[in-house]
């Protein structure tokens, strides 16, 4: 779609079943957004790492990322009539995550002063006889 990212500390909880190789239960307990105690230093370079190997790409911060767009529909990953900003850049790992246990700064990384303008149009006509 675009050259943006995005950087997220997850901390997680996976519950293997007994005797299953690939079955269990999962849970994220909390999403670091920023720069924050223990994973400031690693977020910092990531983005640093980041912006140095690909200077055209833009950080999108997680207050956008958990944005939902009406009538955006990620293919096999949309549930219901919306779809947030982040499955739609990116993928779905956060789609069950609802921000309820968010660490650091949701705005990180908003620039107050530029004005983000996003414009989606419909598909482009398809001739049939091409």
């Amino acid at each position: 779609i675009g050259p943006f990212f995005s950087i997220c500390g997850i901390d997680e909880t996976f519950i293997k079943e007994s005797g299953e190789t690939w079955s269990g239960y999962h849970a994220i307990n909390v999403v670091t957004v920023s720069p924050y105690k223990e994973f400031e230093h690693d977020f910092n370079y990531l983005r640093e790492q980041i912006e140095t190997s690909f200077p055209n790409h833009k950080f999108v911060p997680f207050t956008i990322c958990q944005s939902y767009i009406k009538d955006i529909h990620v293919l096999g990953h949309t549930y219901g009539e919306e779809c947030s900003v982040y499955s739609a850049l990116f993928n779905c790992f956060l789609d069950r995550y609802y921000g309820r246990k968010n660490r650091g700064d949701t705005l990180y990384g908003f620039d107050k002063s530029e004005f983000l303008k996003v414009t989606l149009g419909p598909p482009p006509l398809v001739n049939k006889h091409d």
